[in-house]
């Protein structure tokens, strides 16, 4: 009975799952016969599905334990074509066929239920042997430890068989994480497996991967934007969801080993335009489910005789098999192609109907699979095209040679070298083919290597254009290689030696050639290579340093801790050049600074020494903390952070700025950030360094369009242009103070200028094209360009075509089935102008004139093609779907440009054939495609292309109304973007351009905007823009209505408009605005815009004319009377009344006129307002000191000048339809861009053919209310958003126009700069404030003498020969030797100068017959502020006895004297002719002159401010070098 027991004990654990776990799941002596199924297909939203699918029987036999034989029996395989599928099952109608795999055993190596290896037959193809392993990875479960994640709470009970565990498991799709769930199953398990119902409770294993962890994966990835995942989930901020792949298996197995049944489903997600709604889908199925288990009987399986040994089940792959086939046609085939592509060139309107840009890529592809004899074969026969006069014939060489430079391969690369060294290629083309280079496909170490070599070759650094060119590429295309090693070990040596040399030499074009090529690198070994440079080490020009500092940006996007600790260090060295501390402000937002970083930063806003620092910092914290994309969400935080810190000061945009915006909704949309930013300018309005950059969901995180251009200084660059050019006059004038003898007086030096440096850098359609000048560039260019304007006077042939893809993105991955997925993306375009270009130059005229004349075809076309599926391995079959994005632009361009003084005139002829200008499409589809296929899609049998139920607009209009000019708009759309047309464009152009070129909702859209020649009556269009200034004009006789134009033929009109516009106002100055656009032909149509606005410096009387003649004339006029101008006090500005009357009167045809009356005021609630006005009570307490022009004054004065309230009657004979036409008009036009609160009255009314208008402004609030009252009712229009300018655009002020109030505003009051010498307050021009007090000696208030760039003399001088009185003395010579002096006392004036005297009236005026303009004007204004006009405005003088006010925006950083420097920077302010100085009376004592009336007190002031001045240093920052003992620490620490 013991014995009994025993035996029986032994049984039941010799049969336990635990003892047979090594054999499990695999029984020796057993077969076991599985059929399997497979389903791989594709489809997109709204679309069937394309696919393959596979069925065998598959026999599994184990030999031994651990050793298996495997055998396909009866493979048969279908193809699937639009149809319908689940995820498991399959249409039942399929045509399956049978295919050839192989009838041999192939030998499975395993582990429990590991695959550990396995042998098959020698000459098993690879696309079967990974169908095997597809099959194999199904069956395959190990529940045993190996390879488990420490990481992880793993458990599994071989008693229960349940658990949870993670392991690394190596299947077909890779080596990677695998989540093991092991249970129980419920009863219902009957259901699927019948034929084993009465076996024991199967249990459920189900596995999931995560691709996110591999070791391993048979992949290959190209040009994915940085930050887009395809491997695993976007957990990141800085991530973004580009592929979702998912992969689940789910097996029914028993305790004791059967493998009844496994379920295996690979699905992939992706947009196929890199954005949108929808996605495209790739699913991947593959079930094995047991039939029967048998006992091993009949005859031994024969193994093949030879045998290859498969490691590893991950799949095989090979870039042969996406490529296409060679053979013996091959070449012929490309050939056939490019004869196909060449005559689509000469008829722009087929390109895009011709598939030209899919078809250059298939030939890309083509040249691919060439080798170098073959493709050696299809040059030479291309080659024979490049210099043939025939034009189509030329085309075809144009296709191939960019094919080439796209190709991307070794071959290719060395045929590119054989042209350029051979000299069969040169310049600007093998330049441009260099470039190409950059962006092409996945390049190898070696061809980076080779590209190097190459653009180091002392026979192409010879060459400029090839040698820079060659240098980008190389180091662009190893910006994202894996070839670190060969980067750091040679590139940055090698150029870091060539950088050496050319600062040795003094050559600062190619020392920034090297610069932008290692920043170029994105690599943080560079900082080294910077840092002797940086750190003043070895000398180098500012514009160097600052150049090495704008080249880390890159390296700074990639969010490098060393880069962001160097462009901190730089920034808060405030003895740094401030160009170089903004430039390092601009790249250090983009490497994300730290907390401590930004709080430090923001600080610096309050009491940085530098003006242009601080703005940037300011501006730039503010633009970050308003990002919304997710990925700028560490940004964001940070910066709004410290948003309570950041200075309120408002720098405005002249000084410099970053500006970083993102448009940014969902994940889903073409998010686009973009970024404009510059670094200002101390000379001029322009900026020393600008650039401007652009990502897209298509470019990613680090990548961007962007385009840069820097100088040393702007001024500087202007004048030398300008000196080339132009001759000045002279000659010598004798005046009483001199600006020679004032500068030799105060013995006042000139900063030295830096040598004139400059470039321009464009990075654009994935290429990067950097020039640098420097004076001896300009020399030559400015010869070269006499010499081409010579040849352009006979005419220049214009041949110009490229083709690229400017973006190109590749994902190939398997999946379940053992096929693999692929992701294509491509932005192919073209871009070509062809024709003859003609000048002709007007060398009588005393200013610009001449004529330019362009016959140019000029086309865009580009494609966005994304395309997703897989390779059906079994056929050699793309199963794909995707989209199609095609936008053309035509534009038959024949045009003559006449340039002349104060007119512009464009005269185009329209084409004598039909032109389709505009093409726009979007094609969604899904085909089948033969790998060796030369059709494209649209040219495939097998493409459908996705339609759905409704189109959302049907367009067919035909543009032929009155200008006789004939165009159709035809088109459709089943997108929803263009439901609503009102609401697809906004007021944001990178929107509207996004809107236009990308689809939110992609669906198939076509619309064709095409001109029709033959129905065209007027081919010849003119526009003629006149504009003219009139001076002093004077016509007698009262203002009248608006009345019809009898003549309005050109010379007739603008004399009759100027008569009406300038009659009855005293010494008119008249802006005459004319354009007229002219369509001839047979039904010849005219169109004319005139208008002519009079003002007068002593005539309170503004008005304006306006013509406009189309089918009828409409003739409006009005007049306005304007207030008293209080200039230079606030206190007398708020008692002074603000009220102004306004008449209208408007004609249409010969109906009756419309009379407009109304008045604006300044109201007593906005009057109590600005007396309460934060700046009010420092103001006032300023002016009780007598100085009342300083900033906070001077801001509060021009405030006081603007009426709040507004208030209109229009009376009309017939109120009613033009009421309503014109009030919804006005509505539409205003809802784009405002909202607002709206309240409607129908009690209210006025009586017939009358309208009230009542506007009421809020300054204080940015905010206007609008109420209309008509015979209707009320409409009222509450809390309309105002701006911020309008206060200052709407006063009444002079000297300055509204348009410099509005720019001041905007631009931190430097658009036209002002300076006052208060009675013991100055106000420089950049904005510093100081306590100073004239006395009886001389001061200067500016100086500035002209040198060999600049040829203009100023000298003002000022003093106070008694306390509440100052005197004025100007010098002032302008480039054509015209001169004014002024003596200026409070009881009159002196006035001597070489311009005409044509006074007549109260405004005196002296011409300067040469220039036509006034030389001189002077004028009074209220309370006897007298005005003087220098050089038509250049500089202004405002002076009432007591204080002189100045405003000019010219002599910017050249003028010495009390007003400073007029840089922008207020540090500048305390430069004297000896030196820095601190102290106010310091700084205005240096700038007086001694000699007779000289103030003694003001002379010993003088010696001590020599004494105590001292000189500015720069002090350079230390990159990343620390001392012994922080480099012990440091190298411990690692």
């Amino acid at each position: 009975m013991k014995l009994l027991i025993l035996t029986a004990l032994i049984a039941a654990v010799a049969s336990s799952p635990l003892t047979q776990s090594k054999s499990w799941p695999w029984q020796v002596g057993k077969d076991y016969h599985y059929n399997v199924n497979t389903f791989t297909w594709t489809k997109y939203e709204d679309s069937n599905s394309n696919g393959n699918a596979f069925k065998a029987e598959f026999i599994i036999r184990v030999l031994a334990p651990g050793q298996l034989l495997a055998k396909l029996s009866q493979p048969l395989y279908a193809q699937i074509k639009s149809e319908e599928i689940t995820y498991n099952v399959a249409p039942s109608d399929l045509k399956y066929e049978s295919v050839k795999i192989t009838d041999e055993p192939i030998e499975i190596l395993v582990v429990g239920g590991r695959v550990k290896s396995f042998k098959v037959p020698v000459g098993l193809s690879v696309a079967h042997e990974n169908l095997l392993k597809g099959l194999i990875s199904a069956l395959q479960v190990d529940l045993s430890t190996f390879g488990h994640v420490d990481d992880f709470p793993n458990s599994f009970d071989k008693e229960s068989f349940q658990g949870l565990f993670k392991k690394i498991e190596t299947d077909v799709t890779g080596e990677c994480e695998t989540l093991y769930t092991v249970s129980p199953v419920s009863a219902e398990w009957r259901r699927e497996l019948p034929n084993f119902a009465s076996e024991e409770d199967p249990i459920e294993i189900v596995k999931s991967k995560n691709y996110d962890s591999c070791k391993k994966r048979a992949t290959f990835f190209y040009g994915v934007p940085e930050g887009s995942i395809w491997n695993g989930i976007a957990y990141e901020n800085e991530q973004k969801q580009f592929i979702k792949h998912t992969s689940e298996s789910r097996t029914l197995a028993g305790k004791q080993g059967t493998i009844y049944q496994t379920d295996v489903i690979s699905s992939v997600y992706v947009s196929p335009l890199l954005f949108g709604k929808q996605k495209a889908e790739v699913y991947s199925y593959v079930k094995a489910a047991l039939s029967s288990v048998k006992e091993t009987t009949g005859e031994e399986w024969k193994k093949p005789e030879e045998v290859r040994e498969i490691s590893s089940l991950i799949f095989s792959m090979s870039e042969s098999m996406f490529r296409p086939k060679f053979t013996d046609k091959t070449v012929a085939n490309a050939q056939k192609l490019l004869q196909d592509m060449t005559p689509l060139l000469q008829n722009p309107d087929q390109l895009s109907k011709g598939d030209f840009l899919a078809k250059f890529n298939i030939l890309v592809r083509l040249i691919i699979s060439l080798d170098s004899e073959q493709l050696n074969l299809l040059t030479s026969s291309v080659e024979i095209a490049k210099d043939s006069k025939n034009s189509a014939k030329n085309g075809m060489w144009i296709i191939y040679r960019d094919a080439v430079a796209q190709a991307g391969t070794d071959n290719a690369f060395e045929q590119i070298k054989s042209w350029i060294l051979n000299k069969k290629v040169q310049g600007e083309e093998a330049g441009e083919l260099l470039s190409g280079i950059g962006a092409t496909l996945m390049p190898s170490e070696k061809v980076i290597a080779e590209v190097f070599d190459f653009a180091t070759n002392p026979e192409v650094m010879g060459q400029q254009t090839v040698n820079v060119s060659a240098l980008l590429a190389a180091t662009k295309l190893s910006r994202f290689n894996e070839a670190n090693l060969y980067v750091v070990d040679t590139i940055i040596p090698r150029l870091a030696r060539e950088l050496k040399q050319a600062v040795k030499n003094a050559d600062s074009n190619k020392a920034q050639v090297y610069i932008r090529a290692l920043g170029n690198l994105v690599k943080p070994e560079v900082l080294e290579v910077f840092a002797p440079y940086l750190d003043g080490t070895v000398a180098v020009s500012k514009y160097l340093r600052f150049q090495m500092v704008a080249s880390l940006k890159a390296l700074a996007n990639s969010k490098n801790e060393y880069a962001r600790a160097v462009l901190y260090s730089i920034l808060r060295n405030t003895a740094e050049p401030y160009e170089v501390r903004v430039v390092a402000a601009l790249n250090i937002f983009m490497a994300f600074p730290t907390a401590e970083m930004m709080q430090v930063m923001a600080h610096m806003t309050n009491d940085d020494p530098s003006t242009q620092v601080r703005a940037v910092l300011a501006n730039g914290i503010n633009f970050a903390a308003g990002l919304k994309d997710p990925r700028f969400a560490e940004l964001a935080k940070t910066a709004q952070s410290v948003q309570t810190i950041v200075s309120k000061e408002k720098f405005g945009y002249r000084i410099s700025t970053d500006s970083i915006i993102d448009k940014y909704t969902t994940d889903d949309d073409i998010a686009y950030f973009r970024e404009l930013s510059y670094v200002g300018s101390e000379d001029n309005y322009f900026p020393v360094y600008h650039r401007a950059a652009l990502r897209t969901r298509s470019t990613g995180w680090t990548e961007e369009d962007q385009i840069t251009m820097s100088v040393t200084g702007v001024q500087q660059l202007l004048d030398y242009i300008t000196q080339m050019i132009h001759k000045p006059d002279n000659s010598k004038v004798d005046f009483k103070f001199s600006a020679k003898d004032i500068v030799q007086k105060l013995n006042i030096k000139r900063e030295p200028q830096d040598k004139l440096e400059g470039s321009l850098f464009l990075e654009n359609l994935n290429q990067q094209k950097l020039i640098t000048f420097n004076e001896a560039d300009l020399d030559a260019f400015i010869a070269s360009a006499v010499t081409n304007v010579q040849q352009m006077l006979k005419g220049v042939d214009v041949q110009y075509t490229k083709v690229l893809n400017q973006k190109q993105t590749y994902v190939i991955f398997p999946l379940a089935a053992g096929v693999p997925f692929f992701f294509e993306y491509a932005e192919p375009l073209i871009i070509s102008f062809n024709g003859q270009v003609k000048v002709n130059v007007d060398s009588s005229a005393k200013e610009l004139a001449g004529s330019l004349n362009k016959n140019l075809n000029i086309v865009f076309a580009r494609n966005l093609a994304g395309n997703v599926g897989f390779l059906d391995t079994l056929s050699d079959v793309y199963t794909t779907v995707g989209v199609i994005n095609k936008i053309q632009f035509h534009i038959p361009l024949n045009l003559n440009t006449v340039v002349a003084p104060g007119q512009i005139k464009l005269n185009f002829v329209l084409p004598e054939q039909d032109a389709t200008f505009i093409h726009l499409s979007v094609w969604p589809y899904s085909t089948l495609q033969k790998i060796d296929s030369m059709l494209t899609v649209a040219e495939n049998p097998t493409t459908k292309f996705v339609e759905r139920a409704a189109k959302t607009v049907t367009t067919d209009l035909k543009l032929d109304q009155a200008p006789g000019v004939s165009f159709t708009l035809k088109g459709y759309s089943y997108s929803s973007d263009f439901k609503n047309i009102n609401k697809l464009f906004k007021s944001d152009i990178v929107s509207n351009i996004a809107t236009i070129m990308y689809q939110k909702d992609v669906a198939l859209t076509q619309f064709d905007l095409k001109y029709i020649a033959k129905e065209t009556k007027n081919k010849d269009i003119t526009f003629d823009l006149f504009y003219k200034t009139l001076f002093n004009q004077k016509v007698s006789g009262e203002f009248g209505p608006a009345a019809i134009f009898e003549d309005v033929s050109a010379k007739a009109r603008r004399e009759e408009i100027v008569k009406r516009a300038a009659k009855g106002i005293e010494s008119a100055e008249v802006q005459l605005y004319d354009l007229s656009t002219v369509f001839d032909g047979e039904h010849k149509v005219e169109f004319v815009f005139t208008a002519a606005i009079a003002e007068s410096f002593v005539d309170n009387k503004s008005q304006g004319v306006f013509l406009i003649n189309a089918l009828k004339q409409l003739n409006f006029v009005y007049k306005q009377v304007k207030p008293k101008i209080v200039p230079l006090n606030f206190e007398q500005a708020l008692k002074n009344k603000i009220e102004v009357s306004y008449e209208a009167d408007l004609k249409i045809g010969s109906s009756e006129n419309y009379h407009i009356q109304g008045k604006g005021v300044r109201s007593e609630k906005y009057t109590e307002l600005l007396s309460k006005d934060p700046l009010a009570k420092q103001c006032l307490e300023e002016t009780s000191e007598g100085n009342t022009y300083q900033k906070d004054c001077y801001k509060l004065i021009m405030k006081a000048h603007a009426p709040d309230y507004f208030k209109f009657n229009v009376t009309l004979e017939d109120l009613g339809n033009v009421f309503l036409d014109m009030s919804y008009g006005t509505y539409e036009l205003f809802k784009q861009f405002y909202s607002w609160e709206q309240e409607v009255d129908t009690l209210k009314k006025t009586n017939a053919g009358v309208m009230e208008v009542e506007i009421q402004a809020f300054y204080y609030d940015n905010y206007v209310n609008y109420e209309l009252t008509s015979q209707f009712g009320v409409i009222a229009f509450k809390n309309v958003k105002g701006l911020g300018y309008y206060p200052y655009a709407m006063a009444y002020y002079a000297p300055t126009t509204d348009w410099e109030r509005a720019y001041n505003y905007y631009y931190g009051y430097q658009y036209m700069p002002a300076c006052a010498v208060d009675s013991s307050k100055v106000q420089t021009f950049s904005g510093r404030s100081y306590d100073y007090s004239l006395s009886s000696s001389w001061h200067v208030v500016m100086v500035d003498e002209s040198n060999e760039f600049k040829w203009t003399d100023l000298v003002i001088l000022a003093r106070r020969p008694s306390e509440n009185q100052e005197e004025v003395y100007v010098s002032y010579k302008t480039e054509g030797g015209k001169y004014v002096e002024l003596d200026i006392k409070p009881e009159n004036f002196d006035v001597k100068t070489n311009g005409k005297d044509v006074t007549d009236g109260n405004l005196a005026i002296y011409w300067d017959e040469d220039k036509e303009v006034p030389l001189l004007q002077i004028y009074t204004l209220a309370d006897g502020v007298k005005v003087f006009n220098i050089n038509n405005g250049a500089i202004r003088l405002v002076y009432d006895s007591q204080r002189l006010v100045v405003f000019t925006d010219e002599h910017r950083k050249t003028t010495r004297g009390l007003c400073g420097q007029d840089s922008t920077q207020i540090r500048d302010d305390y430069m004297t002719p000896y030196g820095l100085v601190d102290l106010p009376e310091h700084y205005g004592a240096s700038f007086s002159l001694e000699g007779e009336g000289s103030d003694p007190k003001t002379v010993e002031l003088k010696k001590e401010a020599k004494l105590k001045a001292y000189q500015p240093v720069t002090k350079y920052t230390n990159i990343l070098r620390s001392d012994d003992e922080w480099s012990k620490a440091k190298n411990e620490s690692h």
